[in-house]
């Protein structure tokens, strides 16, 4: 690069109005070359020494010319008062320049020392992020699977307590289907007894599965005695026949009196013998001629201490209380 083509960063300085003119910088550079000082004339010697054709003379040396100083107000002026200024050495500021330029080569070197040092800190904030972002990522799949897990958990929780209340619905639908079906034939039963009963020989009461009939006792017996009458045979003959029909029922003939004492006429001490005698009579009856079994019927004495009224006559009377039969697994 020639010293013209150098920028000047001086304050220009307009040049004097008589100051010549240059169509270019390379012009005005060569205007102000020194001029080289007059050689002196040199005689030849008379035998000058011969020159052989092969020989190969040293350059002569380059002539050493005074520096000129430049127009100062031209281009090499001014970068020579900056050369100057800056503590240049040479009249061109060549120095000053190349300088220049090693500044300028050592500021883009750590320029570029500390783009490449802010690249790596950016690229190991990125990687950094990436990381920490990869770190989050997991840690809510992670979460996410615990919900599923918690979800799934519920889910089998929840099947398996359906499972249950519907094993426990049709449970309780088959126990329904049975209730409806023991009062059904409970209704059956209680009816086929109302329709052989009129309301003189007795009455029938149901509290659950268990139903009474209450056999009067002045239809039933002579008073005082323990040997059935001819309307009692008869009522007992109806009424055994349904109680056969009936094979799931167990049946408990109870005797009761009312509180009044005996008469000796009768042969009995005391209302219990009474009472347990005309049990006994209607169990063997059933059993001997109507032909229950014996295994589903017993008999019981109650005497006066299970009235039912203040009325006497309803006290004296015949219970026959038939309940569902208990069955019992003999299996080992």
């Amino acid at each position: 690069m020639a010293p013209w083509d150098e920028v000047n960063l001086a304050p220009h300085t307009p040049p004097p109005a008589n100051a010549p003119s240059f169509a270019t910088s390379e012009d005005e550079y060569h205007a102000y070359q020194p001029t080289p000082p007059p050689q002196p004339y040199h005689i030849p010697e008379p035998y000058p020494a011969p020159v052989s054709a092969y020989a190969n003379p040293a350059p002569a040396p380059a002539p050493n010319w005074p520096a000129r100083a430049p127009n100062p107000d031209s281009l090499l002026g001014r970068t020579a008062a900056k050369a100057q200024r800056t503590g240049g050495d040479d009249a061109f500021g060549t120095e000053t320049i190349a300088t220049a330029r090693l500044n300028t080569i050592r500021s883009r070197g750590r320029t570029g020392w500390l783009l490449a040092l802010l690249s790596l800190a950016a690229l190991v904030a990125v990687v950094a992020l990436g990381l920490q972002e990869r770190q989050k990522l997991l840690s809510e799949q992670a979460k996410q699977r615990d919900a599923l897990a918690q979800i799934d958990a519920r889910v089998k929780t929840a099947q398996a307590a359906r499972l249950q209340a519907e094993q426990k619905l049709e449970a309780v639908k088959n126990e329904a289907t049975v209730k409806e079906t023991a009062s059904t034939e409970d209704q059956k039963l209680i009816g086929d007894l109302k329709s052989l009963l009129t309301a003189k020989e007795g009455e029938i009461e149901a509290a659950g599965k268990t139903v009474t009939v209450s056999l009067v006792d002045d239809v039933m017996f002579p008073s005082g005695r323990s040997e059935l009458a001819l309307p009692g045979f008869r009522i007992l003959a109806r009424v055994g026949k349904i109680l056969k029909e009936a094979p799931d029922r167990q049946i408990v003939i109870g005797g009761h009196t009312d509180d009044r004492p005996l008469k000796k006429k009768g042969g009995f001490e005391t209302n219990w013998e009474l009472s347990a005698a005309r049990a006994v009579n209607v169990v063997r009856y059933l059993v001997e001629e109507v032909g229950l079994p014996p295994g589903r019927i017993s008999a019981a004495a109650y005497s006066q201490y299970k009235p039912r009224s203040k009325n006497l006559a309803k006290n004296r009377r015949i219970e026959v209380l038939l309940t569902p039969t208990i069955k019992v697994n003999t299996a080992p």
